[in-house]
């Protein structure tokens, strides 16, 4: 029911986002319940009130989440490789479908533009 009660401006993206939301939050369980459902609604909702500001970055008081930038992503994804690997670059490149020397390109770009 919540589903069909919330305005769908994105259409079917939106939807289909909600629906995989739903799902990862259902995790190992693999059961959609009503409940993952409205926690997947309500993180959209707070993505639309977002969005409808302008997007950018939320205060880290604030309850929303704080939006990463594309290169934020990516930096603490590398991060997040390297810690796994005990930043053994070549493990972290394989675990990333990276090839070793494009691992080193990003984290030479990175610090550089530290």
């Amino acid at each position: 029911m919540h589903l069909l009660n919330f305005a769908w401006p994105g259409n079917v993206r939106q939807l289909m986002n909600v629906v995989r939301r739903a799902a990862s939050i259902a995790g190992d369980s693999r059961t959609v319940t009503q409940r993952t459902v409205w926690k997947s609604l309500e993180v959209e909702k707070q993505l639309a009130a977002w969005r409808s500001r302008g997007g950018g970055s939320v205060d880290w008081g604030s309850k929303e989440p704080k939006f990463l930038t594309y290169a934020e992503a990516m930096s603490r994804h590398l991060d997040k490789a390297l810690a796994m690997t005990k930043g053994n670059v070549t493990k972290a490149a394989e675990l990333l479908g990276l090839p070793r020397s494009t691992l080193q390109s990003k984290l030479r770009k990175r610090s550089n533009s530290a």
